[in-house]
């Protein structure tokens, strides 16, 4: 890949990693965790992404673990032991928490001890994470969904959540033949383990970003309702609504300003 990008493989899944960060001009370890969507053009080899990493000094690391919702239940064609979520906090996080520049001279050789084992998913991984390194988590749909769900379940790894379009209500889509059917077996069941009903007031990620846009009109009412339910909790967060997108490119300005005013917060030590 090109541009500093590397396409890596982990555990038989497919990820893509980014050098952003000069370690002699930036002393934190800043890394842009994407969720991607269920059919995405890789928006994050855009030259305008790309520059926008360099200029805030960010790695990035693009995780694949294709159309399974970012949920927590076994789907064999992924995994007959494990959950896209144990497949990114067991495996991918480890490798990433540490990763200042080359992903793969980092994988190569890794020992297995060294993995979080699936018994731990449900601690607490804050020791884990360095002091100076801030992880910002973010996507488009599906991969909204995702960033919401994994920022949600483990605060103190993910500092910052930006979600556009999130799939809030990706449980009406049950029971149309795609993996939900599989993964749920009732569409209330589905529903029951969405964000919007998970939700608690102690367990919220730093900064949570919310932006939808006309391109999303399917996923408005449910980024309404966890909107609503974040109010009512006291929750801190940004709604922001955008009609007048056309292209992933126009979402990079809102996405990077997230970042940036994240950037100028200190980071909280755990």
């Amino acid at each position: 890949m090109m541009n500093n990008w590397q396409k890596i493989e982990l555990d038989g899944h497919e990820l893509d990693w980014f050098r952003g960060r000069d370690t002699d001009r930036c002393p934190e370890n800043r890394i842009l965790w994407l969720c991607p969507d269920l059919e995405e053009e890789a928006y994050w080899l855009h030259p305008l992404f790309i520059q926008n990493l360099q200029l805030l000094q960010l790695n990035c690391v693009v995780a694949k673990p294709g159309p399974f919702w970012y949920t927590d239940r076994i789907h064999h064609d992924f995994s007959p032991t494990r959950s896209v979520q144990d497949y990114l906090l067991s495996v991918v996080y480890p490798q990433v928490r540490s990763m200042s520049g080359d992903l793969s001279s980092k994988h190569e050789n890794k020992s297995p001890s060294l993995l979080i084992p699936s018994s731990d998913l449900n601690g607490d991984y804050s020791p884990l994470v360095p002091p100076l390194t801030r992880i910002m988590i973010g996507g488009i749909g599906m991969g909204g969904l995702g960033a919401i769900r994994l920022g949600l379940r483990y605060p103190k790894i993910f500092s910052t959540v930006i979600a556009i379009d999130a799939a809030l209500d990706y449980w009406e889509y049950w029971g149309e033949g795609s993996t939900l059917d599989d993964l749920y077996p009732t569409k209330e069941t589905c529903r029951q383990d969405s964000p919007v009903l998970q939700l608690k007031s102690d367990s919220v990620p730093e900064q949570l970003n919310l932006l939808t846009t006309n391109r999303g009109p399917h996923w408005y009412r449910g980024n309404d309702r966890f909107h609503e339910k974040l109010n009512a909790l006291g929750i801190p967060h940004r709604w922001e609504q955008a009609n007048h997108i056309t292209s992933d490119c126009d979402l990079f300005p809102q996405m990077f300003n997230w970042i940036r005013a994240t950037l100028h917060k200190p980071i909280a030590l755990l």
